[in-house]
């Protein structure tokens, strides 16, 4: 995590809106007299990525400037080679937020709930809020809680840093596959107890059991078909019996059928009679009407001419009264078709004065159009040429806009990278040197451990020797002739031969030296390979920055050519860059400002000309008249000259219309005239050809008699009708007849036919009866009767038997096949049983090995050896080579070099030796936690902040300390110191000062 700014406002003595950018700066001191609110800086970062801060934990609303009702911290931070913004404000329910600054400079939202906030921070940090505090940023009070704090606390900073916690999951998984495979194989073992395993005697008898069976079963099959067969018999003879029945039933039916047959053709024969009586009756009757047809039609030709005469005089009435009526119409018509004449004759003038006046007002509004529309190409063109000019004017802008952030960046981040660069290099060839050096010491020290291991071997016998010498010297001097040997018992004889006497203590203390040489010697290699490590890792380390660096600056010398220019233009570039940019803006508001203006009278012209109707042309005009006021008060008066012109006109039409109307009167007038004169002409000549006419009382007779015909001759036609109707019943009622009488033949044979039938299914029925009989005493024996209910219940029972037998058969078939499944199902649980231990027993043995004694506390213990090794390296700088670390049983030991090389804890340090030994450890760590985490999803800690400390130590351990600092912050991490020392904030390159005024603070630098 790098910090790139951060913003406060309300926040202790931050009450107003406060800023601090952190771009760009490596190492800095934070200054300013104590209570200023140096510390609130660091709280402020931590709460905007936690919501805690260490002083408080999580009850923050003591945090609140005195006074104000709220506050609120936004932190602008890098890690990952990403950018993010978080926002925190409190008390709010709304207003935290988590960003992701995207290519474009624009930003995408993360999470907006606090909770998600944090739980996202310490996902993109790798470390939650107690392992920041530990590393990147050391608070008051607890800068040494990572050197001298528990050990359940440091071994969860390092599992947290170190990426480690994916082995306790690893363990975890290990534990549940190991739990699941013993759950496994111990249901399998109750499912294998279950099982209820037939032996294979066991199975033979079930088999012998099942033949039988079947063999029974088969029998019953054979009796089953010869019941099925006395069935058959049993219902063939009751069929017939059922067929006798119903052919004597058949039979006297027919016999019914044919009595019914009978009766209806004595019917048939009724009827024809009565219908021939009919038909007489009807003839009689139509011959006594006495019917005249020929009479008849001369009375309706008598009556039809009187009817044609008095037509014709209603005629001859109807067409005088209308002539009268033609007449007077054509009188009127003649007087009014005068007086629409004459008004018709001034609507005339009227319209071509209008007229005339239209073809002035329409040739003065063609002129005035024809002139602007020249006004108009002219101002299109000027609106062009502006419109061009500022388009030009911005793409110039755009693209010096574009530039030149990018050639401040590119500066920016060439200043950095090349100061970087430099600085790596340099101390690259100093740690090299150094790694050379440590090299050679590291084998010059082993070489030396090799002489002395040689040397303490030669010691070691020469002890040995001395030691048999003085034994043997100090058993021969109590020794005489005839006392028992001390080795076999038997007398001596001898005495033993005289040894020369042996310093044993100066054997000793050449042992004793030759040991501590050696000692000394294998310490002395131990530091030289552990100088050698460090140097090592430092170099490689330093090799990647440059390399990193050169990558860096090869990327931005491509991004320069890009941009048509290189490292040593680049200034010149900027500074043209920058003047053009002014100058490009200014040219744009210039040419915005002409071609607003004149495309504002472009659009007052259009508009104006917009409104003149199509029909008026254009004059073809030189003079240019760009005011449309102009064509707006040619177009109104040429609205004005069109609105009379048409009124007049309309009039005109109007009288025009009435004259033709009135002239279309008279001609109408006057045809029905002429036609009513015709029509009484023609009329008295149709009653002329009439002739006179009977008299009335002859009319009325005539009418009498008329009347009297027509009543006959309907009664007549209503005769023949019925004479016909009866002659058709006489007609159906013999087809009746004769039908009834074949339908009497056929009964009379169906009834012989049926008393046949019935006498063959009695014959049928006494020879079923005795098949029934005979096969009956065979299948059942005795003599007893057949009787379909006994053999019912026989077959019932015989039915229930099979049944119970298939079953039996069936179920001891299946005895047998689940035995055999039984037994193989046995023989796969009990395989995998034996996989499931074999898996438990491997998950159980991985879970043992990734326990935290074991496989991860083998890795945290080398993880503390190779951080006490290096900064051991750095607190002998600090120390003047009196004190180094080490690590043992997971905790920091003080080697005093001082003292006899006494080894202590890290506890019995002083102030301000504790303060340099944690500054010390807190650099290794920052510097090697790359390298400690490998790829394991660790994170590389860019930044570290110190909170106070450095008073407490003198002016010699102070250069010492900033040293180290320095040598740190040359590389990419930043470094930045809170302090009210004075004397340390000068010695900085950077300070970023809290100045107090009243109950406030503000920031300077």
């Amino acid at each position: 995590m790098r910090p790139i700014r951060l913003e406060l406002r309300g926040f202790t003595a931050f009450r107003e809106r406060t800023v601090v950018d952190f771009e760009g700066r490596q190492l800095f001191a934070i200054t300013g007299p104590t209570g200023a609110g140096k510390s609130s800086l660091l709280d402020a970062m931590t709460w905007a990525l936690f919501g805690r801060v260490p002083r408080v934990g999580a009850s923050t609303r003591q945090l609140v400037s005195h006074g104000a009702s709220s506050m609120q911290v936004r932190f602008d931070f890098a890690t990952r080679d990403e950018v993010y913004r978080v926002v925190r404000k409190a008390p709010a329910v709304t207003g935290t937020r988590l960003e992701q600054r995207q290519a474009d400079g624009s930003w995408r939202h993360l999470a907006d709930r606090a909770t998600d906030v944090t739980r996202e921070v310490v996902r993109l940090l790798g470390m939650d809020f107690t392992t920041f505090t530990r590393t990147v940023l050391l608070p008051q009070g607890e800068f040494d809680a990572f050197l001298k704090g528990e050990q359940s606390e440091r071994r969860a900073i390092l599992t947290r840093l170190l990426g480690l916690g994916i082995y306790d999951e690893a363990r975890k998984i290990a534990n549940e596959r190991a739990k699941s495979a013993r759950e496994r194989s111990a249901t399998i073992e109750a499912q294998l107890g279950q099982l209820n395993l037939a032996s294979p005697e066991k199975i033979a008898a079930l088999e012998v059991e099942h033949t039988a069976a079947k063999e029974r079963l088969a029998e019953l099959a054979e009796r089953r078909e010869a019941l099925r067969g006395l069935g058959d018999l049993a219902r063939a003879a009751r069929d017939a019996e059922q067929a006798q029945r119903d052919a004597e039933g058949t039979a006297a039916t027919a016999r019914e059928a044919l009595a019914t047959a009978e009766q209806a053709l004595a019917a048939a024969s009724e009827a024809v009679g009565e219908a021939e009586r009919r038909c007489d009756a009807l003839s009689r009757e139509l011959a006594e009407l006495k019917y005249d047809a020929k009479a008849h039609q001369q009375l309706l030709a008598q009556i039809e001419r009187i009817n044609l005469r008095e037509a014709a005089e209603r005629e001859l009435a109807e067409a005088k009264q209308r002539l009268e009526a033609a007449t007077t119409a054509h009188t009127a018509a003649v007087e009014e078709a005068a007086s629409a004449t004459t008004a018709a004759t001034e609507a005339t003038a009227t319209a071509e004065a209008a007229d005339r006046a239209l073809e002035e007002a329409t040739t003065a509004l063609g002129c005035a159009t024809g002139a602007a529309r020249v006004a108009l190409t002219a101002l299109e063109t000027t609106v062009a040429k502006a419109s061009a000019e500022l388009e030009a004017a911005k793409r110039e802008r755009a693209t010096l806009a574009e530039q030149l952030p990018k050639l401040q960046a590119a500066a920016r981040q060439l200043t950095e990278r090349t100061s970087a660069r430099e600085a790596a290099a340099t101390e690259l060839a100093a740690a090299t040197t150094a790694r050379e050096q440590a090299e050679q010491a590291a084998t010059a020290a082993e070489g030396q451990m090799a002489l002395d291991g040689t040397a303490l071997e030669s010691a070691r016998a020469a002890l040995a020797e001395a030691r048999h010498a003085d034994l043997a010297a100090t058993l021969r001097a109590d020794l005489k002739l005839g006392d028992p040997c001390p080795v076999c018992g038997e007398p001596l004889k001898q005495l033993p031969m005289e040894f020369g006497a042996a310093d044993l203590e100066a054997a000793e203390a050449a042992v004793r030296e030759a040991e501590r040489v050696l000692e000394e010697h294998r310490r002395t290699s131990t530091e030289a390979r552990t100088a050698l490590a460090a140097a090592t890792a430092r170099a490689d380390g330093l090799a990647q920055t440059v390399a990193s660096a050169d990558e860096l600056l090869a990327a931005i010398d491509g991004e320069l050519v890009e941009l048509a220019t290189s490292r040593a233009g680049l200034p010149k570039t900027l500074e043209e860059r920058r003047a053009a940019l002014g100058s490009a803006e200014r040219r744009e508001a210039t040419a915005g400002e002409a071609a607003t203006a004149v495309a504002a009278q472009r659009d007052a012209l259009r508009l104006a000309l917009a409104a003149v109707p199509d029909e008026v042309v254009a004059a073809e005009v030189e003079e240019a008249i760009a005011d449309p006021a102009a064509v707006v008060a040619a177009l109104e008066g040429w609205r004005a000259a069109r609105t009379a012109a048409t009124q007049a006109a309309a009039q005109l039409q109007t009288q025009q219309a009435a004259q033709a109307k009135f002239q279309g009167a008279i001609a109408a007038a006057g045809a029905h005239v002429e036609a009513a004169t015709v029509a009484v002409t023609q009329a008295e000549q149709r009653l002329a050809s009439h002739g006179s006419g009977p008299a009335g009382s002859e009319v009325s007779a005539l009418r009498e008699a008329l009347q009297a015909a027509e009543t006959k001759s309907k009664r007549a036609e209503q005769l023949d009708g019925e004479i016909s109707t009866a002659r058709a019943a006489i007609a159906a009622a013999i087809a009746t007849r004769t039908a009834t009488e074949a339908e009497r033949t056929r009964r009379a044979e169906a009834v012989t036919a049926a008393e046949q039938q019935s006498q063959a299914a009695s014959n049928a029925a006494t020879a079923a009866e005795s098949a029934l009989g005979e096969k009956w005493r065979e299948a059942i024996g005795g003599e007893s009767t057949p009787s379909f209910e006994e053999l019912r219940e026989l077959m019932l029972a015989h039915d229930a038997e099979q049944q119970a037998a298939g079953i039996k058969a069936g179920v001891l078939g299946e005895q047998i096949e689940q035995a055999k499944r039984e037994s193989v199902d046995a023989e796969r649980m009990r395989g995998e049983i034996a996989g499931d231990t074999a898996t438990a027993e491997l998950n159980g043995a991985l879970a043992r090995e990734l326990q935290g004694d074991r496989f991860v506390g083998y890795v945290q213990r080398e993880a503390m050896q190779l951080l006490a090794a290096d900064a051991s390296y750095r607190l002998v700088g600090f120390t003047n080579g009196r004190y180094e670390l080490a690590s043992e049983d997971n905790e920091f030991m003080v080697v005093d070099r001082l003292n006899g090389d006494e080894r202590r804890s890290v506890k019995t340090l002083s102030g301000g030796e504790t303060f340099l030994a944690s500054l010390a450890l807190a650099l290794s760590l920052s510097e090697h936690l790359p390298q400690l985490a490998g790829l394991g999803g660790a994170v590389s800690l860019e930044s570290l902040f110190l909170d106070e400390g450095f008073g407490a130590l003198d002016s010699d351990s102070l250069d010492l300390a900033v040293q180290g600092l320095e040598t740190l912050a040359n590389g990419r991490r930043m470094i930045g110191v809170i302090s009210h020392v004075q004397e340390m904030a000068e010695r900085l390159p950077e300070q970023i000062e809290v100045v107090p005024s009243g109950n406030a603070s503000a920031v300077r630098g």
